[in-house]
């Protein structure tokens, strides 16, 4: 008889092509897809950072930082640059894990047909699958989810409660919430799936239902490994969980209800829609809920026939995690976990699915076909689904490398090495954009920033069908797919100079002036000084009292060393922080670059004031700038005329 232990080699060599076409699609989308709003915002804010900063949330703290993820991806950024490819390599070695512990999971099925078409089922997600290609937490988190259900499945198999077994099972588990804090919903009812099969391992030996309490306090004390680990991750996570919730920043969840939010957009994102009418998806959750109602009645009919086994536990951690979501919402007020914070969920649920058919099958083989229905039909959707040039939630992004090439060409004929080219973005764009900005070294581009669309700009990158167009004061240049637009300017608003400075720092002993690393880095040092050492460098502008609008433009050139340098420009308004140049304009390089922004200050912000320009160094490593330009001019009350509106 065939045996998880004894396998057929049909089934291995089956799985081994379908892993290899799996991890091939991974590698080739982590190679050509362009590079994503959260990839680029990891990589500006966090890549650069020092690893301490990273892990303890020091600069930026934002849920965007998936800290384990974004530590490993500054390792890759030192040892082989910051390409997207480079940037994604972690998620790609997650893929493999994934792609092993899965198959172990699936071999424990005995039929060798229906263990082939679930490890096709639980591998046909093209919405997991884009996580598997993207610098982000939620490949290493599945891939230790994985791993978990496999040592748990061990542990339960192995005589006693083994010490070993548990921190085989737990590691895994504890590592998936430092890749993302949304796998807190899977970690902690894992907690307590083990420790229920501790007692019932406690509880089924001989002799010690005569003496309850003796049963409780030996599983106490034989669940250690559990304790040990489940206080090393919630230390680490849950101070992170509560800043986070003071701050409000959790807004990615639902509030509608768990079967809407958690299972029926999941499910429409399992079928690669972004936007599913509310109708269907509620008719989808319903489905599920039936599912989920089967699961239940499973269980208990195991109980009462005493004839428990994995699948049991894989079934109960199923249903303690929706509790876990239930109980979240009404007692802490922590809203439904949705879309890829919910991916655990759709993995576990096709985990029981799986071994819900596997049962059937065994009773009866007509189980079978509408099983093998389902896999053709889930994998028929994961290859309509396959692309190699978008993920499904950053569609947005899909076209931005192909404008900068368009935007490049366009600005070879009027390229200004003193001042680049200006483009006007919707927010989304920003991180991606910039991304491209500083990686490719466009010094003919100017920084892009979140502030809106202003008469100045060159050019203007937007969702078009947001926007009134006026012929006689824009030009639509191209139209990228999903009404992307790139548009020009015809006629950019130039003020009248009122200030205008370069300084050249160059000396026979100096290629510029050197600001000093901070060795305390995350904090802000309060000495302010123009010596060659400072660690910050400010330039002061008085401001005339009218009622005219400024804008204000700085560029430096910049060179750094190879490791722990992060820095910004500065806009300050009366000693007021008024806009701060994202410091991750100052990378890693031994070449000398140029970075620059842009931005206009209202008028009832600079009457009777002035303006400082700081540039700071709150990085350890000490860099060099030089040719510091800055440009102030006048903006008239009647001069800033918008050349796009929203409709």
């Amino acid at each position: 008889m065939e045996t998880p232990i004894n396998d057929t080699r049909l089934r291995k060599y089956a799985c081994l092509i379908i892993g290899l076409v799996v991890f091939l699609y991974c590698v080739l989308r982590a190679y050509l897809v362009p590079i994503t709003h959260d990839e680029a915002y990891t990589y500006l804010n966090y890549v650069h950072d020092t690893l301490w900063d990273t892990l303890a949330y020091n600069h930026s703290p934002e849920p965007n930082n998936h800290s384990f993820n974004s530590a490993v991806a500054m390792f890759f950024n030192f040892v082989f640059g910051g390409s997207p490819f480079a940037l994604r390599l972690f998620s790609l070695i997650a893929c493999l894990v994934f792609l092993y512990y899965t198959y172990k999971l699936v071999n424990i099925i005995l039929n060798t047909l229906v263990a082939i078409s679930s490890y096709i089922l639980l591998l046909s997600n093209p919405y997991m699958l884009d996580y598997f290609s993207l610098c982000r937490g939620y490949a290493p988190g599945l891939a230790c989810m994985m791993a978990s259900l496999y040592y748990l499945y061990q542990h339960f198999n192995s005589p006693g409660i083994s010490a070993r077994q548990q921190f085989k099972a737990m590691l895994p588990a504890g590592l998936m919430p430092c890749f993302h804090l949304s796998f807190l919903n899977y970690f902690l009812p894992f907690c307590a799936v083990v420790l229920f099969l501790n007692t019932y391992k406690v509880l089924s030996a001989k002799g010690v239902r005569r003496n309850i309490f003796w049963g409780i306090f030996k599983t106490v004390i034989s669940s250690y490994p559990l304790l040990i680990i489940a206080i090393l991750t919630l230390s680490y996570t849950l101070p992170v969980v509560f800043f986070f919730k003071g701050q409000n920043q959790f807004d990615f969840a639902g509030a509608h209800g768990f079967w809407y939010d958690t299972v029926g957009i999941l499910f429409s994102r399992t079928l690669y829609y972004y936007d599913m009418a509310p109708n269907i998806i509620l008719y989808l959750s319903i489905i599920k809920v039936v599912v989920v109602i089967i699961f239940t009645i499973a269980c208990f009919y195991w109980v009462y026939r005493k004839s428990i086994d994995f699948r049991f536990w894989v079934f109960l951690l199923l249903i303690v995690c929706s509790l876990s979501s239930f109980l979240q919402f009404h007692l802490l007020g922590i809203n439904y976990p949705i879309d890829r914070t919910a991916l655990f969920f759709g993995l576990l649920l096709f985990l029981c699915f799986v071994y819900a058919f596997d049962y059937a099958s065994r009773v009866r083989k007509i189980f079978i076909a509408p099983f093998l229905l389902t896999v053709v039909f889930f994998c028929g959707v994961t290859v309509k689904a396959g692309n190699f040039s978008y993920a499904l939630n950053w569609w947005f992004d899909a076209g931005n490398h192909l404008m900068l090439k368009d935007l490049e060409n366009l600005n070879k004929a009027n390229y200004s090495k003193s001042k680049p080219l200006k483009l006007g973005i919707d927010w989304l764009f920003e991180p991606a954009i910039n991304y491209y900005r500083i990686y490719d070294k466009m010094d003919w581009l100017g920084n892009v920033t979140r502030k809106g669309l202003d008469a100045s700009q060159d050019y203007y990158f937007v969702f078009i069908k947001d926007y009134k167009i006026d012929s006689a004061k824009v030009k639509i240049v191209k139209i990228y797919p999903d009404s992307i637009a790139l548009i020009q300017n015809l006629h950019p608003f130039i003020g009248d100079t009122i200030a205008y400075e370069n300084q050249d720092f160059e000396t026979a002993g100096s290629p510029g002036l050197r600001i000093k690393g901070n060795a305390h880095s995350g904090q802000y040092s309060e000495m302010i000084g123009e010596n060659e050492t400072t660690d910050r460098l400010k330039l002061n502008y008085p401001v005339l009292a009218d009622n005219d609008s400024l804008m204000v433009y700085v560029s430096a050139w910049i060179k750094s060393g190879k490791f722990y340098n992060k820095g910004a420009i500065i806009l300050a308004v009366n000693e007021n922080w008024y806009s701060e140049r994202t410091g991750n304009d100052i990378i890693e390089t031994n070449d000398w670059e140029r970075i620059s922004f842009e931005t206009g200050i209202p008028a009832n912000k600079v009457q009777g004031k002035k303006i400082e320009i700081w540039v700071n160094n709150y990085g350890r490593g000490s860099f060099y700038v030089d040719d510091i330009e800055v440009l102030i001019t006048k903006i008239p009350k009647n001069g800033n005329i918008m050349a796009l509106h929203k409709k």
